[in-house]
């Protein structure tokens, strides 16, 4: 593909005589030069440029069914990493392209990777670190340097007009038939979703045009319209199916509501209704007996009947001196009786009935020996 460095010093050397115009001095040595960069094949940087591939373009043709031809020797400016903090980029060929592993390039999804040279040495890159930036000067002759001192050949002029045509054809490529079945096959293996086959079709109609294949043209737009009346329907039923949604959600929202509000309603009940069990509830802890409980109901039902018959004869019994001299007289035994009782440590087994002597608040027995002679009798007084 290129000429070696011995072969264009030789050709330069072979051109010099056949020059027209001979000068001395400084003017001869000036066009000399000139004439050498022109005739000698060496590639300039805007050469290297012309013949450039970018990201951009890449993602563009990346399933055009002549990607990998054009794609073979041209160059690319490649970012290899950083150093520094700062991104390092390279020129490199391209030598050949491969499949691997798919990934993201853009808006689409490729499994192709280049294989990249700089001087003698190969990688693989995939194609997102090929760089849309243009090439700088510096790079250009960082690029040109290592390819001299490995002794590599540079691209000479016939090399980059023969790049150019090469992408020339590129852009003006006709699809052949062949071609477009294979595209075809290609998106139904691939289920496409339907704006991205619609999408296709009209690059596939424009294909179509171009070799004047008006049956396959007419094919194509009715392909078209089924697809954008499918669209349109699937349009509506989404539609529909988001009014649907939205519809269930605000009614499960006001459901859930409900339910939170009733429940909120029975903890309330609850709590009011079982609030002495309520575990965090402080309550009294004071001992209490059946016992004291049917004393203290007994009390109460003999104080309920009394204040009923006091508030039946309350009015009548109000002024009757018998009655006074009554209350009074019982007065007066009820405290003789209390008297006694303080006295005594004995348990009146009649006051209480059978076998609830056993459930009395204290259950025991005293036995005390008091001498009395010693001490003289205290008479007590009645009134």
């Amino acid at each position: 593909m290129y000429h070696g460095r011995k072969h264009m010093i030789q050709t330069q050397a072979g051109q010099e005589p056949s020059q027209t115009s001979k000068e001395s001095g400084e003017e001869s040595t000036k066009t000399n030069t000139t004439n050498t960069t022109e005739t000698n094949g060496m590639v300039t940087i805007e050469q290297i440029r012309s013949v450039r591939m970018t990201r951009k373009l890449i993602e563009h043709w990346l399933h055009e069914p002549f990607f990998n031809k054009v794609m073979k020797g041209m160059f690319v400016r490649v970012n290899l990493g950083g150093f520094g903090g700062t991104p390092v980029y390279k020129i490199a060929q391209i030598g050949d392209v491969i499949e691997g592993s798919s990934y993201d390039l853009g808006s689409k999804n490729t499994s192709k990777y280049f294989i990249l040279k700089i001087a003698k040495e190969s990688k693989r890159f995939s194609l997102k670190y090929v760089s849309n930036s243009s090439i700088q000067q510096k790079e250009f002759e960082d690029w040109r340097q290592t390819m001299i001192s490995y002794n590599v050949p540079l691209p000479t002029t016939e090399n980059i007009k023969s790049l150019r045509k090469q992408l020339s054809d590129a852009k003006n490529h006709v699809y052949t038939h062949k071609e477009i079945d294979q595209m075809i096959a290609k998106n139904k293996k691939n289920k496409p979703t339907l704006a991205v086959h619609l999408q296709d079709l009209e690059f596939q109609l424009e294909a179509a045009k171009q070799i004047k294949d008006y049956k396959k043209e007419i094919e194509i737009k009715n392909q078209m319209k089924e697809l954008n009346e499918e669209i349109e329907k699937k349009r509506a039923k989404f539609t529909h199916s988001q009014q649907k949604i939205l519809e269930i959600n605000e009614r499960n929202q006001l459901i859930n509501e409900k339910i939170l509000f009733e429940s909120e309603q029975n903890k309330k009940t609850q709590q009011n209704n079982n609030s002495e069990f309520d575990p965090f509830v402080r309550r009294a802890c004071k001992p209490v007996n059946q016992a004291t409980i049917d004393m203290e109901n007994e009390e109460q039902n003999g104080v309920d009947n009394n204040n009923n018959n006091n508030n039946n004869n309350n009015n009548n019994n109000l002024n009757d001196p018998k009655n006074i001299e009554e209350k009074e007289e019982k007065q007066s035994r009820q405290d003789q009786q209390e008297i006694e009782e303080l006295n005594s440590f004995e348990i009146d087994l009649k006051k209480y009935p059978s076998g609830r002597i056993l459930q009395l608040p204290y259950n025991f027995e005293i036995d005390l020996e008091i001498k009395f002679e010693q001490f003289p009798k205290i008479p007590i007084k009645h009134n």
